[in-house]
């Protein structure tokens, strides 16, 4: 249980951080009629390519999936906001670093997610 807390705390402080203000900025703020903030965008998308970065040489360089070779629920957390980044026109933040895209293209490709259309794919 302890291994799974550390993995999902890692996606809470690290990846969810981020990425949920950016959708806020880009995605929410014009459908409520606010603009976005433009000097907001540009340092959540600077962190999240050093967080993307560092999941991709130090993480997903040692294991496939996030918490380990298993696909677990931790890979789910990521992976509504991943899908969010191709949305926003972000998604060569996934697929030009190399374990991200193995990543992601490992997750998106399942059935279940496949199935219910919730995702972009690589």
């Amino acid at each position: 249980m302890g291994y799974f807390e550390q993995w999902a705390s890692v996606e809470m402080a690290n990846f969810d951080a981020v990425a949920r203000p950016l959708q806020w900025e880009i995605i929410f703020k014009p459908i409520t009629g606010e603009s976005k903030n433009e000097e907001l965008v540009h340092s959540l998308l600077a962190t999240l390519a050093q967080k993307l970065d560092v999941y991709d040489r130090a993480i997903l360089t040692k294991q496939k999936y996030m918490a380990g070779d298993t696909f677990t629920l931790v890979d789910i957390f990521y992976m509504p906001l991943m899908s969010y980044m191709f949305r926003m026109g972000f998604g060569h933040m996934i697929t030009d670093r190399a374990n991200v895209k193995a990543w992601w293209e490992s997750v998106s490709s399942r059935d279940s997610w496949k199935r219910f259309g919730v995702g972009a794919t690589v």
